[in-house]
C-alpha cells in the first residue's frame, strides 16, 4: 500500500514536473547580464525562480489533492445515501412484517376461542349423550 501511495505520488509530481517545466520553458529566455531584454516582466533571480517554481509546484500539487478529496467526499455521500435507502428499505420491511405478524395474532386469538367454543360444544353434548344412556 506505501509502494503504491508513494507510486502515485511519484506519477503526480513528474506529470506537474512536466507540465509546469514546459510552460516555463515557453515564455522564459536566459538572460545574460547587461542583455536587453526581449520583452516586458519580471526578472527573478535563479533562486527567486526556484521558489516561485515550488510555490507553483505545491499549489497544482494542493489542487490536485483537493479534486483527490472532492472526488472521496462525492463516493463518501453517495455511499451514505445508498445506506440510507437501505435503512428506508429495512425499515418498511420491518413494518410489513409487524403488521403482518399482528394481524396473523389477531386471526390466531379468533381461531383460540371458536376451537374452545367448539370443544365447549361437543363436551356439552357427549355429555348429554351419556345422561340419555344411562337413563
Amino acid at each position: 500500500m506505501i509502494r503504491t501511495l508513494a507510486s502515485k505520488s511519484l506519477r503526480i509530481f513528474l506529470i506537474a514536473l512536466l507540465a509546469t517545466s514546459s510552460s516555463f520553458g515557453l515564455d522564459a529566455t536566459f538572460l545574460a547580464e547587461g542583455a536587453k531584454a526581449p520583452y516586458e516582466g519580471y526578472l527573478l533571480t535563479p533562486s527567486k525562480a526556484k521558489e516561485v517554481r515550488q510555490k507553483l509546484l505545491d499549489q497544482e500539487s494542493l489542487q490536485m489533492i483537493n479534486e483527490s478529496l472532492k472526488r472521496s467526499l462525492s463516493a463518501s455521500e453517495s455511499l451514505i445515501k445508498i445506506s440510507d435507502d437501505k435503512v428506508k428499505i429495512l425499515e418498511e420491511q420491518n413494518d410489513r412484517l409487524a403488521k403482518s405478524l399482528h394481524e396473523e395474532r389477531s386471526t390466531s386469538n379468533l381461531e383460540r376461542i371458536l376451537w374452545f367454543s367448539l370443544g365447549i360444544a361437543a363436551t356439552g353434548v357427549a355429555g348429554y349423550v351419556f345422561l340419555q344412556a344411562t337413563k
